[in-house]
Order: C-alpha cells, then structure tokens, then sequence
C-alpha cells in the first residue's frame, strides 16, 4: 500500500506533459465559459463555477504532478503557462462569426 507521504510526484518530463495538460484545461475552460457568456441564463454563475472548478483542477494538478519538488514545479508552471502563450495566439485570433456579431 503506497501512503500519501511516500508519493513523490511525477518525473520531471511527465510533470512538463501534466502542466500542459492542465493548462489546455484551465485556459481552454476559460475560453469556453466566455464565448458561452452570452447565451448564458445566469452568467454570474457560469463564472463562478468555471472558475472555481478551473482553479481545482489546476491546484490538484500542480499538487499531484510536483509534490513539492522545486524542478518538477517550475517545468509544470513552464507547461501551464506554455499552453496559455499558445491558445491566447491560436483562439484569441479567431474573429467572431456573425452570430456573434449581433
């Protein structure tokens, strides 16, 4: 049985690959819940629920993949904010269709 306390994270590679991965999700999540802004019902809760599921899943993720390993945090942090560069310059350039338009 493997306690909590001897877990040790992820190798540094795979914490790399983990932060990118949780990066798509928090960045792709926020893109999602803003162009989804205008339709919504309620958007004062649509805001609050991604950006509190957005902010568990990216605080689980760093937690699990690091274990408080200075190197393995930098490369995670490297990875999430590697994929907020990357989306903001491929989704953030996309013009509005003209449904969004009206």
């Amino acid at each position: 049985m493997v306690l909590f306390s001897e877990y040790s994270g992820l190798s540094e590679p795979l914490a790399l690959a983990a932060g990118v991965g949780v990066g798509l999700f928090f960045f792709g999540g926020l893109w999602w819940t803003v162009r989804n802004l205008p339709a919504s019902r309620n958007p004062a809760l649509l805001i609050f629920a991604s950006a509190v599921g957005r902010m568990l899943v990216a605080c689980a993720g760093f937690l699990a993949a690091t274990a408080g390993r200075p190197l393995s945090s930098i490369l995670w942090i490297a990875g999430f904010l590697a994929m907020r560069i990357v989306l903001s310059r491929t989704l953030g350039a996309q013009p509005a269709t003209r449904e969004e338009k009206a």
